[in-house]
């Protein structure tokens, strides 16, 4: 879904989105930076991210809602997803979709008969 760079995508593992405390972080990356909570198990992406990731789980959340949320591990999915929306909502907002993102949705769009 979205390009992502390897060793930090590996060092966040499956810890949550959210706002790191800058007193407890670990910063990665050169020219951007990263943040990663260990002891809260948080992960923070640089700025230019934040929109595009809170936009992609939202997507997933809502088109595969019945499979992610229901059977084996759904209530505990679940909860794990209700506990980022206010910090994706946030996001979503500070990084606005620009016009690549656009575009990408528009190419897409082309593929699959339908807006994302």
């Amino acid at each position: 879904m979205i390009p992502a760079n390897v060793k930090i995508n590996g060092v966040r593992s499956n810890y949550q989105f959210g706002n790191v405390d800058y007193d407890i972080s670990i910063f990665l990356g050169t020219h951007e930076t990263s943040e990663f909570d260990k002891y809260n198990k948080i992960f923070e992406s640089y700025e230019r991210s934040k929109g595009n990731i809170a936009r992609a789980i939202f997507y997933i959340a809502s088109v595969y809602e019945a499979e992610l949320f229901c059977g084996d591990g759904g209530t505990y999915r679940y909860t794990r997803f209700s506990e980022q929306i206010q910090t994706l909502k946030e996001w979503n907002i500070q990084d606005p979709s620009d016009n690549n993102e656009i575009k990408r949705t528009w190419k897409i769009s082309e593929i699959h008969g339908n807006i994302n």
